[in-house]
């Protein structure tokens, strides 16, 4: 693997952690999201099915001998995973705890940065995954054409995002978000800014009813909503056993379905592979 510091002139070295020489770009994530989440990732069934489809899809579309770019790694959760698969790993996060989380997970090659703080060279980087990262990002336009440039020619973006606006919530503010995407227009995007679209598909196929019924309509609604941890906990785990069994077997299903490349025509979130050609 090459050394961190030949994708950018901007990038050094501190205590085996890669920081940039700019801290200039706001974040549109909460404080303390990151803190959260390390708490309920490895229990959730939302962050353990996604985590599961990503690496299905990662070992489809991604060359195992090249390398993989995590954009907004959060706590690591999800590279952790995908270097258990034996690829070569980096992850950039301009979170610092979240960064520490990753690091006591096993990732070695962390870089502590907003994407555009690194200032990554034109045509460097192999292989790019952004996880519900996109739609925190104010000026999309700019983000993807950034990613388009840094990519290596033929290099690999995986994307996965919320669907369908009419979903809009109050967790869609409190979380920062400026969107909700579906799959027409996501991949109009990226094939405005260059990008090939080498497969496509929503998942979490049975999660839009009840997202519009228990965080939709409550938003309508002006019901307030607690984001605390024992929140997030509670939404996130299934108790019931039939409920989980049949949950599982939909999640199961669904990954017979990327193993196929056959699509998924509905559903709470969206994945997307592109290639730049």
């Amino acid at each position: 693997m090459k050394e961190i510091s030949s994708y950018s002139d901007l990038l050094f070295q501190d205590d085996s952690i890669w920081f940039s020489q700019k801290n200039e770009t706001k974040i549109h994530y909460p404080e303390q999201g990151n803190s959260i989440f390390s708490q309920i990732e490895g229990k959730s069934f939302w962050y353990i099915h996604r985590n599961n489809v990503i690496i299905e899809i990662i070992k489809k579309h991604i060359n195992p001998k090249s390398i993989f770019f995590e954009i907004g790694g959060g706590n690591g959760y999800v590279l952790s995973k995908i270097k258990d698969e034996g690829f070569d790993c980096v992850m950039l996060e301009p979170d610092l705890n979240g960064i520490l989380i990753a690091q006591k997970r096993g990732i070695n090659n962390l870089i502590c940065s907003n994407f555009y703080d690194a200032c990554f060279k034109n045509n460097t980087i192999p292989n790019i995954g952004i996880f519900d990262v996109l739609e925190h990002i104010e000026d999309e336009n700019m983000f993807l054409k950034s990613l388009f440039n840094s990519l290596e020619i033929n290099g690999k973006l995986i994307i996965t995002v919320p669907a369908y606006n009419f979903l809009w919530s109050d967790e869609d503010n409190h979380d920062g978000h400026f969107r909700r995407y579906n799959i027409k227009n996501i991949s109009e995007l990226l094939i405005k800014h260059g990008f090939k679209i080498d497969y496509k598909s929503y998942f979490f196929s049975v999660l839009p009813i009840p997202i519009f019924i228990l965080r939709t309509i409550p938003t309508f609604l002006k019901i307030k909503r607690n984001y605390s941890v024992e929140t997030y906990q509670k939404e996130n785990t299934i108790d019931n056993t039939f409920l989980m069994s049949l949950l599982k077997k939909i999640w199961e299903l669904e990954i017979s379905f990327f193993k196929k490349d056959k699509k998924i025509r509905f559903g709470g979130s969206i994945l997307i592979v592109a290639s730049k050609s």
